[in-house]
């Protein structure tokens, strides 16, 4: 795998901001910029990985954060999780990446993580920690709930090796992404590239299973002053979520600060990497 990443632009990135990657109780991570005084984590979603984050830990680097690019269970080489039933448990493991690391000051959160972060607040708390929910997911759009049924009801392996074929990611680049910016694209295809080696397809299909059935956003309230240290973040040409999971996330979080991206998609820390970043005056 190192030799297949030698000229790719995410791996070289990471060899240029000096991240470590690090496995520690059966989390994988890449630290960056450690002896920084601030610190922040950032999460992708599912079937993405720590090397996607790279675009924004150069832009956490250089606004002094020791950055940690953590990869969920089954991604990369987390482990998974021998019981994973439930949101809760998702929780736990967040708890044992903070003991595996350090609490952090920022936390930024892609489509998945977003609804594991929202589910962690509504049940606990990071105190002071300010919080960036990238793209979340209240309400899915037709075409995210018929690929989700299309991998559900075919084998793996049917579905894992045609997911991975060179036209399905370009089908998905373009049902993701609204650019077509010639980096950002490099960038996607390489993050499609590693999934084949760096994701179970286990953790997929479980990881949405479990969104769709335990959706955090319909069942959970966070408490108001917890709103008030959280950012939501999403472009306003998301395919995989419907127009009114904004109005949604307004609903749900009235004390949260919120910015909406024109004309991007779902893959904000590829599209719009400055959306995501922390408004100095606020975070």
């Amino acid at each position: 795998m190192k030799e297949q990443r030698k000229n790719k632009k995410l791996y070289q990135l990471s060899k240029e901001l000096k991240c470590k990657n690090i496995i520690k109780n059966g989390i994988n991570f890449l630290v960056c910029n450690e002896d920084a005084p601030k610190t922040v984590f950032l999460l992708h979603g599912v079937t993405g990985g720590k090397f996607d984050m790279m675009p924004l830990a150069k832009a956490y680097s250089e606004k002094g954060y020791t950055v940690y690019a953590i990869d969920l269970p089954g991604h990369g080489k987390s482990k998974w999780l021998e019981k994973l039933d439930s949101f809760e448990d998702l929780a736990n493991w967040l708890d044992l990446v903070i003991a595996s690391t350090k609490k952090p000051d920022v936390i930024v959160s892609n489509s998945l993580a977003s609804s594991i972060i929202y589910y962690y607040l509504a049940n606990r708390d990071l105190k002071d920690t300010k919080i960036i929910l990238g793209c979340p997911t209240p309400e899915t759009s037709h075409l995210s709930n018929f690929m989700q049924k299309l991998m559900n009801h075919t084998p793996e392996a049917i579905s894992w090796p045609i997911y991975n074929t060179k036209p399905i990611q370009v089908i998905r680049g373009i049902a993701g992404m609204n650019t077509f910016d010639k980096k950002v694209w490099e960038w996607f295809s390489e993050s499609e590239d590693n999934k084949k080696d760096e994701v179970l397809f286990d953790a997929t299909s479980k990881l949405t299973n479990l969104l769709y059935e335990q959706n955090p956003f319909k069942k959970y309230k966070i408490p108001k002053e917890v709103q008030k240290r959280i950012t939501v973040v999403m472009g306003t040409s998301d395919p995989v979520v419907k127009p009114k999971a904004r109005k949604i996330m307004q609903k749900l979080l009235p004390y949260a600060r919120f910015r909406f991206v024109p004309k991007a998609g779902h893959i904000l820390h590829f599209e719009a990497v400055d959306s995501l970043l922390p408004d100095d005056k606020t975070n």
